[in-house]
């Protein structure tokens, strides 16, 4: 990976001090809106650190490493960050710490990496006419930062559709856990809840909690009743199946014990086709931790091998 990274580097630097047009890969720093909303957040997990540059991030980070809390802060800091995009201008890779980086060691499976391989033949040979016009490159950036993010979605709902038709195999057989998971956003209606070994959400409702009614934080962070210790953000929890909805992609938990003392609710396994856009019922982290930036890493000029992995 080390060698991968060296090389993308590599490559940038020579097409940009060549002064050709190139493709490259760009991952700009967090807007400020990203940067207060990560302060929010990580003051919510018990880190009063607002972090303002990548190396207050590459803190953070070191800092949890191998801790319970490593994935939720993790969590927080590449969901408040832009993604990275294919560019014609060169421009630093905030994740990476590189002034210059480019996709170059995968051409059988990137086009932006094939493209830099013509690049880079034309400059080896002398050529006086680049492979590829400043017009052809704009276009061809903006078209692999397109089909980037339309796969990336694609191979999101693949698996979300796969893990679906597990846990709706799971409930037929009446195995609903207890799972363990992460509370990872809040809303008016429910935790939603993300479970460790499968990475999949679904909502904990205020009322499977129990009789009393909950209330949200001010700040989105924490929801509670008047009586008892409320949830908030990151916290452990153990969940039970309740209900999955194949066709809306939506997963419901129950609280084990508290159907005990509030009395027994059934599980439920939907099929039926639903009313209204699917993709605008599935449970996605909701409420002010969950933001709407891309998900990139951790930034900083002086990353661990474990701490470059996240961010390409």
């Amino acid at each position: 990976e080390e060698c991968m990274l060296a090389a993308n580097q590599a490559v940038a630097q020579k097409v940009f001090a060549a002064r050709i047009p190139g493709i490259y890969r760009v991952h700009d720093e967090p807007s400020d809106d990203q940067w207060a909303r990560m302060a929010d957040e990580l003051r919510a997990l018990g880190h009063r650190t607002a972090p303002e540059d990548a190396q207050d991030l590459n803190r953070i980070v070191r800092s949890v490493f191998g801790k319970p809390e490593q994935y939720m802060v993790t969590l927080t800091l590449l969901r408040n960050m832009k993604r990275a995009t294919y560019e014609a201008e060169s421009r630093p890779h905030f994740g990476l710490g590189f002034t210059h980086y480019a996709h170059f060691t995968s051409p059988i499976r990137r086009y932006p990496d094939l493209v830099l391989h013509r690049i880079l033949v034309g400059i080896e040979e002398g050529r006086r006419t680049p492979a590829y016009s400043a017009a052809e490159i704009e276009k061809l950036a903006i078209h692999c930062s397109d089909t980037e993010r339309e796969s990336s979605e694609l191979e999101s709902q693949s698996i979300q559709i796969k893990r679906i038709r597990y846990f709706a195999t799971l409930l037929e057989k009446g195995e609903t856990g207890p799972f363990k998971g992460t509370v990872i956003s809040l809303n008016p209606k429910g935790l939603i809840v993300e479970l460790a070994d499968s990475l999949q959400q679904g909502m904990l409702p205020y009322s499977a909690l129990g009789g009393e009614r909950y209330f949200v934080s001010d700040d989105g962070y924490s929801a509670g009743a008047r009586k008892g210790s409320p949830y908030r953000l990151g916290q452990s929890i153990e969940v039970g199946l309740a209900a999955v909805d194949e066709t809306l992609k939506r997963v419901d938990f129950f609280l084990p014990g508290a159907e005990r003392r509030h009395g027994h609710r059934d599980r439920q396994l939907l099929r039926h086709p639903s009313a209204g856009n699917p993709r605008s019922h599935a449970h996605k982290p909701m409420g002010k931790p969950a933001g709407k930036s891309g998900n990139k890493s951790p930034a900083g000029p002086k990353k661990s091998p474990h701490q470059r992995r996240y961010a390409k």
